[in-house]
């Protein structure tokens, strides 16, 4: 009877073991082509790492590399190498890559003086396999390259793209992040471009307004950190451009946009001496976060904000962009207004805003009170039950304080 218990118990345990050999296995058991399509979508140092598993998990791993159209050579790859195995790693991949296109090419690389031979390498063989998503993080290099394009002896000069870069016709996306940005004398434009971002690089005024004046479709525009610029002018041939966002571009004076369909703004940064939106009847919603109060700028610039905003649908709008001193007949209409999130010093802004200001759809009404000694974010606290409005709407609101990250987009 014992005997008998015992067999039936090793029974039920070998028909466990091979219950989860075989649960464990079931990827496995997928076909080819559906594992080279999940491998596809990992990031390479993941699709590289399933070469371990078996000599079949190796073969597909190097095939998938061989003809991947997703190159990610990202932080994680980075991490925890040496600058001379990544490069080694990066060139051992490409060299066998064997695809005739790529959809997509991420680099963050920290090239020096050593490996920029290799970098300008890379961008080439992207651009020849007319990658159209090109993401370029060189690091943190500007913090030690003078605006004025001289370099100390000790002190490397961040890394310029090659001007071949600028003949790949194929790029919808480009993000570009610590470098030197300069456009080569036959540069005839990014035809398929929707997408550029720029942080943290190098370029000039008539730079940024030729490369922007030939890019036909572009549907997105960042620009953050970028120098030495000091005057930024959006084209009326941006007839594309729906996205425009400006983020501590500090040394900017100057605003200028034509482009006829924007539809939003964020700019977040310091009051700049001029300011016009030429074409703004398609724009409907807008962040304007600007410095101290205290800047001394001319009210007519605060002014010429708020009346050039005046058909957004959604507004966020700090005290230190509001006008003080004003004429008495100053008054703008804002009949689209829904939302309005004012960023308040103190209760004087909410008076200021709505002497000046006319708002008769007005639906949703915040304040945030704006406390720099505790942290940089601002801080929101609001009201219940404000009236006021032409057609006598009631506004509700939450009471309650939370964060604004930098897209001036509440952390609910």
């Amino acid at each position: 009877m014992e005997e008998q218990r015992n067999a039936k118990i090793l029974e039920e345990g070998k028909e466990k073991s091979t219950m989860k050999r075989k649960s464990q296995d079931k990827i496995s058991s997928l076909p080819d082509s559906i594992l080279l399509h999940i491998l596809s979508l990992l990031p390479i140092k993941s699709a590289v790492a399933t070469s371990a598993l078996a000599k079949r998990w190796k073969d597909l791993s190097t095939c998938n590399l061989i003809h991947a159209t997703n190159l990610d050579f990202g932080d994680e790859v980075e991490d925890n190498q040496a600058p001379e195995q990544f490069v080694d790693f990066v060139n051992r991949w490409l060299n066998i890559h064997v695809g005739r296109k790529i959809e997509r090419f991420r680099l963050c690389f920290d090239p020096n003086d050593r490996f920029q031979s290799d970098v300008v390498n890379w961008i080439g063989f992207a651009t020849k396999k007319n990658v159209k998503e090109l993401h370029l993080d060189f690091c943190h290099r500007l913090d030690q390259y003078d605006i004025r394009g001289e370099v100390s002896s000790d002190e490397q000069k961040p890394f310029e793209l090659p001007e071949f870069l600028f003949s790949n016709e194929s790029l919808t996306h480009l993000d570009l992040s610590h470098c030197v940005l300069s456009l080569p004398l036959d540069f005839s434009g990014f035809g398929f471009l929707q997408t550029l971002r720029l942080r943290d690089v190098h370029i000039t005024e008539n730079t940024l307004e030729f490369l922007l004046s030939n890019c036909p479709l572009l549907d997105k525009l960042i620009l953050r950190e970028c120098s030495p610029l000091q005057s930024i002018k959006i084209p009326e041939s941006n007839q594309q451009l729906r996205t425009l966002t400006l983020c501590h571009c500090w040394q900017v004076s100057e605003i200028e946009i034509s482009a006829p369909n924007i539809r939003s703004f964020l700019f977040w940064g310091k009051l700049m001496q001029s300011f016009s939106i030429k074409n703004n009847a398609a724009l409907e919603e807008a962040v304007i976060y600007t410095r101290d109060r205290q800047d001394a700028r001319p009210e007519d610039v605060r002014m010429k904000i708020l009346s050039d905003l005046s058909h957004v649908k959604i507004l966020t709008i700090c005290g230190g962009a509001l006008p003080w001193k004003t004429p008495k007949d100053f008054r703008v209409t804002f009949n689209n207004l829904r939302e309005l999130q004012l960023l308040a010093d103190s209760v004087c802004d909410v008076y200021i805003f709505f002497r000046q200001s006319i708002c008769p759809c007005l639906e949703r009404f915040y304040i945030r009170a704006l406390f720099h000694a505790a942290s940089w974010c601002p801080r929101r606290y609001v009201l219940v039950g404000i009236c006021g409005n032409a057609n006598r709407r009631t506004t509700t609101v939450y009471v309650r304080s939370s964060e604004v990250d930098q897209n001036g987009k509440f952390q609910r």
